[in-house]
């Protein structure tokens, strides 16, 4: 699962931040409970891995 957040035209590095942490949170419970839902997958642990670009200058 690979989420991307498009920054808008015109928003500023700080809507933008706040848009893609809404969209990380999302696709984290959402995951998550689809994780919880299979009992395949019990016995393991789920991580996910955060990344950020910086503004651009």
């Amino acid at each position: 699962m690979g989420a991307d957040a498009e920054r808008k035209e015109r928003a500023s590095w700080i809507d933008y931040v706040h848009d893609s942490v809404q969209l990380c949170r999302e696709s984290i419970d959402q995951e998550h409970h689809a994780w919880d839902a299979d009992p395949h997958y019990a016995h393991l642990v789920l991580y996910f891995c955060l990344t950020a670009i910086p503004p651009e200058q």
